[in-house]
């Protein structure tokens, strides 16, 4: 199994693949922040480690915008050093397939059974 690490926030690159929920809803984002402030955070996000990084971006981020973005509100909103890491499992060459599957299977479906358009 991929181990599930905290990773800084700043490490990872939330545009690494092409996404098909591009804008957010704000108050459903809200709603998440505020869950995750409650709670914690109930699912990690997926990224994987690029091989030859350059600049701040250490991973991919593969699956978890929504949970990555409303962990960077909260980080922002504190100030004080808390949420600026998230677990992660990190996934390796041969687990990206499956993941990227899962994704796929999990995607939001328009009333008819077809995939949703962003």
């Amino acid at each position: 199994m991929d181990p599930i690490l905290p990773l800084p926030l700043s490490q990872i690159d939330a545009s690494a693949l092409p996404r098909d929920r591009a804008c957010l809803e704000p108050e459903a984002l809200n709603e998440l922040a505020t869950s995750i402030a409650t709670s914690g955070l109930r699912q990690p996000i997926e990224v994987w480690a690029y091989p030859d990084p350059s600049g701040p971006h250490r991973y991919g981020l593969i699956s978890g915008l929504r949970r990555l973005t409303a962990h960077q509100q909260l980080a922002e909103r504190r100030g004080n050093g808390d949420f600026t890491t998230i677990p992660a499992f990190i996934r390796t060459p041969a687990s990206i397939p499956a993941a990227m599957a899962a994704i796929m299977r999990s995607a939001p479906k328009s009333p008819r059974g077809k995939r949703a358009k962003p």
